[in-house]
């Protein structure tokens, strides 16, 4: 992202992006997700089935996929534990610069692309939701 305004526009479109996420994908996993905390074992699944390694979800053909992806993990983080959507965008040395993320003020950050990408790496199935049952302190 490069604004403050991109990412209020990004935000802006969560809910209408977010829905036709899992009207595109396959019945069978799509019905699964519920935006509980289990349900990001059946999305982790999916995304190991599609993808062999984090480089895969990385090509510029699947930046909606990682987009989409992202917005149900954080959306999920955000009912099950709290916080906002925030971006970083004035140090560029920060970790998640640029990258939308969950922030839960004085608690802790998660960046949910990063939590995909990690899954694709770790392929345990169960990365996400492990993660999102105990957010960072």
């Amino acid at each position: 992202m490069i604004s403050r305004e991109d990412f209020e526009g990004w935000v802006e479109f969560m809910d209408k992006t977010i829905s036709q996420f899992l009207h595109d994908l396959p019945d069978e996993v799509s019905d699964k997700l519920d935006f509980s905390t289990e349900s990001l074992s059946a999305l982790e699944e999916w995304l190991m089935n599609e993808y062999s390694s984090p480089d895969d979800i990385l090509q510029p053909s699947e930046n909606r996929t990682i987009d989409r992806a992202s917005r149900y993990v954080g959306e999920t983080l955000l009912r099950s534990a709290g916080g906002v959507w925030d971006i970083e965008l004035s140090e560029p040395s920060a970790a998640f610069y640029g990258l939308p993320v969950i922030r839960k003020s004085g608690a802790w950050t998660e960046c949910p692309a990063s939590l995909v990408t990690a899954s694709l790496d770790r392929r345990e199935g169960e990365f996400i939701r492990s993660v999102a049952g105990n957010p960072s302190e």
